[in-house]
């Protein structure tokens, strides 16, 4: 499938981020939540809202659908390259996760779920960033062994 020339309009990308916080307190004046056609994300986003106005805020979220493997719509041309890159670092989760096969409780969800996120910003080199992860952290420098990096991010967290 060829990419589209065209970005998605300066808006999107500056709404979108630094945007995240819990309905009563969200870290933005608006934002936009980039799904596929699966119908459970429009109560999701009608939950978050209206939870927002409860606690005395406003409406802030958005729904953007992407549909298909071809820009059909203004809409999927705006938003296709957000949806791709969700794709692919839900297929890398699961590809980390999948040896577990399910878990036994939400904190062993939680627990693994916080382990990958630091991996994945912190150790894990990224091909488009010059095989680097997102964010170099000054105590990892000289840490090449994944052993050594997660005894010295447990040493930093103490």
């Amino acid at each position: 499938m060829p990419r589209s020339a065209a970005p998605p309009p300066p808006t999107v990308r500056r709404r979108r981020r630094g945007c995240y916080g819990k309905p009563d307190a969200p870290k933005c004046d608006a934002a936009e939540l980039v799904t596929d056609g699966l119908p459970s994300y429009d109560s999701a986003v009608v939950a978050y809202n209206t939870a927002a106005i409860e606690k005395g805020g406003a409406g802030i979220l958005e729904k953007r659908t992407v549909i298909g493997l071809q820009n059909l719509d203004p809409e999927s041309e705006a938003y296709r390259e957000y949806k791709q890159l969700v794709e692919r670092l839900n297929r890398t989760y699961k590809f980390h996760t999948r040896p577990r096969a399910g878990f036994k409780d939400f904190d062993g969800a939680c627990a693994l779920t916080t382990l990958f996120v630091v991996y994945y910003n912190f150790m894990r080199p990224h091909g488009s960033l010059g095989h680097k992860p997102p964010v170099e952290l000054e105590c990892l420098k000289d840490k090449k062994l994944y052993p050594d990096q997660w005894v010295e991010l447990i040493r930093q967290a103490a």
